[in-house]
């Protein structure tokens, strides 16, 4: 059976839970709610059914299945309230029922257990199965985010012929539980999880783990930095597997964007001392600080061999404020740049000063200087630490060859798009974004309708733009028999779906997903770019909705229609 869910009803986040002989309990999904998977509103009167099926090979050490459990959610838009009815099968869910029973749902946002009127005796060595199908109910079926495992989202019409959800893009983990008597020996395994760089970010979620078991790893990433990818390439974060072996995952962190504040030209003229014993500095404005929110690292002209103390100061105009940071370098006299870490990031006040202060003892000349830069604020000197003056009122024109380093924020933007009557037409591609990225915004119209321009005056559609602020974009659609381009020209290549006003059948695109109706006993054909077949599928239903692998273009045929042009941005 090749046939998509209709709607889903989202609710909660969920992380997965996986096989466990903890609690006698066998299943998937960690207990938490997510959301209910049906055939829609206009289908309750078909037989829907859903089960998870659990290997032979984890079944092992149990002997008898004793009750089995369900999860009752609630919601306020739709009821999940009935008589829901269940069946046991070893082997294949067409074989004869072992044993059967049935569950009341009140919408207890609990889960619900029901003891078998016998306990089943398990075949270890044949799979078994939990199904639950019940009439009447929108969307029956509760599920959390997908464990991994096409055996925890299996679905059907008849009970014949079965599907898993995940292949038509609804991640869902049924939440549905045996309980069972006995034990069942696992093999362990150890996860290692390390980060690339300690200081930019940590990792959590190593450790020992069941065979089986789902493992999940989180990168976290320290004040300035933020998580790129796992070394393997993968990119999500969280990032959830089912445990097969021994294996190691190391987090790569990057900063967020650096800045470098700085007075000198970088071009070194002279090492400055005072006797053994001096203190330089250089403080910059809370001006300097707008979108600099941490202090990373500071760069210094490296010209003596000692050692220095550096504090980081915050606040104060003649001399520093509370000092927020203290740690010991050491210098080299190679006549480079070098860059100190600090122990850990400040957090900057942007609205105090910053002094970046060195201290040497030791070394006659410490402080290397470039050609005075046109401010008092980078030279700054002391010999004691609390008195201090500037370079310049000793007639020494000179700069401090001292730098910051500091990430620099990202400026998040919305992208607001809307649709001017969305009975006539729906819209994609507004979200959050990073200044400077890029998206795509569709407007997508609904069958009798078409779409005219966006409402700043620009035709384009698909319509590429680039972010550079908060900014509203709204669709304006109008009715064929309205006016526009509603004639019989053919130009439309101002559309997202090519000719959609003039299909016998509706189609519209709202994200990933494209719908269909009015497409009864029709066979569907979707091919993408390079002419290949994504879909092939005789539609036994009215409406389906198909979920499109990727972003890209792809042309959508029903029955001996011509095929459709649609614009999928993912």
């Amino acid at each position: 059976m090749k046939k998509a869910l209709l709607f889903l009803a989202l609710a909660a986040c969920l992380m997965p839970f996986n096989l466990s002989a903890q609690n006698d309990t066998i299943g998937f999904g960690n207990g938490s709610y997510s959301g209910s998977v049906g055939l829609g509103p206009n289908y309750v009167s078909y037989d829907f059914y859903w089960g998870i099926r659990i290997a032979a090979s984890n079944l092992t050490g149990f002997t008898t299945l004793d009750a089995v459990m369900i999860y009752d959610p609630a919601g306020s838009t739709y009821s999940y309230a009935g008589t829901y009815t269940y069946n046991i099968f070893q082997g294949t869910a067409t074989t004869s029922s072992l044993a059967s029973g049935s569950v009341i749902m009140t919408e207890s946002n609990s889960w619900v257990t029901s003891t078998l009127s016998a306990p089943v005796t398990l075949n270890t060595s044949e799979d078994l199965w939990i199904v639950f199908n019940v009439s009447g109910v929108t969307y029956p079926a509760a599920g959390g985010t997908y464990s991994g495992d096409p055996n925890s989202c299996l679905f059907s019409t008849d009970c014949s012929s079965w599907s898993a959800a995940s292949d038509q893009g609804l991640n869902y983990t049924w939440m549905i539980r045996g309980i069972v008597t006995g034990s069942h020996d696992y093999t362990q395994y150890t996860i290692t999880a390390t980060s690339s760089n300690n200081s930019m970010g940590a990792v959590s979620g190593g450790g020992t783990y069941n065979e089986g078991h789902l493992c999940t790893l989180t990168a976290i990433a320290n004040d300035g930095y933020r998580f790129d990818q796992w070394t393997d390439g993968e990119t999500r974060n969280p990032r959830s597997f089912t445990v097969t072996s021994d294996a190691t995952y190391s987090a790569v962190f990057t900063s967020i964007g650096t800045d470098t504040l700085q007075y000198d030209n970088g071009i070194f003229r002279s090492a400055i001392g005072a006797g053994g014993d001096i203190y330089w500095a250089v403080r910059f404005e809370p001006s300097d600080l707008v979108n600099h929110p941490y202090l990373n690292s500071i760069m210094l002209f490296n010209k003596n061999v000692g050692t220095c103390t550096l504090t980081i100061a915050q606040g104060g105009i003649t001399t520093p404020g509370a000092a927020v940071s203290t740690q010991t370098i050491t210098t080299t006299a190679d006549s480079t740049w070098h860059t100190y870490a600090l122990s850990s990031p400040v957090a900057l006040d942007q609205t105090e000063t910053l002094w970046i202060i060195l201290h040497d003892g030791a070394s006659e000349y410490p402080a290397p200087a470039s050609t005075y830069a046109g401010s008092d604020h980078s030279s700054l000197v002391s010999t004691d630490g609390s008195e201090w003056m500037t370079l310049t009122s000793a007639n020494l024109n000179y700069s401090w060859m001292l730098r910051a380093i500091t990430p620099v924020v990202e400026n998040m933007y919305t992208i607001t798009v809307l649709s001017n009557n969305e009975s006539w037409g729906t819209v994609a591609g507004g979200g959050q974004f990073v200044e400077g990225a890029h998206t795509t915004l569709i407007a997508s119209p609904f069958y009798g309708n078409h779409f005219v321009t966006w409402d700043d005056g620009n035709t384009e559609n698909p319509r590429n733009i680039t972010v550079t602020g908060d900014a509203t974009y709204t669709a304006i659609f109008e009715q064929d028999n309205q006016g526009g381009d509603d004639d019989d020209d053919d130009d439309d290549d101002d559309e997202g779906i090519d000719n959609v006003h003039a299909l016998p059948y509706t189609l519209a695109v709202d994200g990933e997903m494209v719908k269909l109706s009015n497409i009864a006993n029709q066979r569907v054909t979707v091919y993408d770019a390079t002419g290949r077949v994504v879909i092939n599928d005789v539609c036994s239903y009215d409406q389906m909705t198909y979920h499109m692998p990727a972003s890209g273009i792809y042309m959508v045929q029903v029955a001996g229609t011509p095929a459709q042009k649609v614009v999928i941005v993912k």
